[in-house]
Formats: C-alpha cells, structure tokens, sequence
C-alpha cells in the first residue's frame, strides 16, 4: 500500500508546486496588463503628448511619488510647444499635473536626491541662439509641483 501512496504523493506534490508558481506568474501577468492598460488611456497621456521620461521619487514626507515626463509632439497642431509633469502616488492616482511651456527640446530630466529638498531637474537643450542647456527645477510642497526658487543654470555648449 505504501508503494502506491507514494508515487499519489509525488505527483501532488508536483501539482501543487506548479500551481503555485503558475498563479503567481498569471498575477504579474495580469498586474502588467492592467499598467498597459493605464498607459495606453486618455487620463494617463493626454491627446498631443509622448511619454518622454520617468522616474520614482522617494520624497522628505516619506511618500514615494511617480513622476512621468510628457513632450509635446511636433505633428500635433493646436497645442504649444512644452512639457507635461504628471506627479502620481504610490497607488498610482494622480496628485499634481503641470504644464510648462518651451520651445525647446528636453534632453534629460533627473530627481536630484542629493541635495534636501529633493528636486525634480528637466534639461533642456536650446539650439538658438546659440547652443546651451537650461535647468529647470521643481519641488514637491503639501502635494503640489512648485518651481523651485533653487538657481536654474544656462551654460554654454562648445
């Protein structure tokens, strides 16, 4: 009798591994399905914009924060040239939305930890009239998305 039980046992045992690393895969499948789906939504990425960057941000409050990075598409008419800031929390529900207008293209954003306050830092690269960068600088107060009264810096490109 024992013979038989243990092969029964086995192939339990098998079953039940399997099942439990399958639903846990089919959970991270469903979960990145449900990203995809926010993503690809009007409330995530408003008409004319592109995701251009993004970033976690582990702010002084002890809230983590998304931040996502939208430019201005050039086919798209009817919409200023410029950037969209969309600030998330952790649950991924939308807390600050700011538009800043450029004429100028986004060469790297950065959330700057290093220094306190921490800073959300967009570069922007300005072609005239002549090649530079110019720094701008925002801070996260009471939830809302400030621009930081912390130099912003234009330096010359050789």
């Amino acid at each position: 009798m024992s013979k038989k039980l243990k092969p029964i046992a086995l192939a339990l045992a098998v079953i039940i591994t399997f099942g439990v690393v399958y639903q846990s895969s089919l959970a991270k499948i469903a979960g990145a399905g449900q990203e995809w789906l926010r993503r690809q939504g009007s409330q995530f990425c408003q008409a004319g914009y592109r995701l251009k960057g993004e970033h976690v941000w582990h702010n002084e409050d002890g809230q983590t924060y998304f931040v996502y990075i939208f430019e201005s598409t050039a086919a798209y008419r009817g919409i200023d040239p410029g950037i969209q800031i969309l600030v998330e929390n952790s649950e991924h529900e939308e807390v600050d939305r700011v538009d800043v207008f450029s004429p100028h293209e986004v060469l790297r954003s950065s959330v700057l930890e290093s220094i306190t306050p921490t800073r959300l830092e967009i570069v922007f690269h300005v072609h005239e009239p002549k090649p530079a960068l110019l720094s701008r600088l925002w801070e996260l107060r009471q939830g809302r998305l400030i621009r930081s009264k912390f130099t912003s810096r234009s330096t010359g490109l050789s």
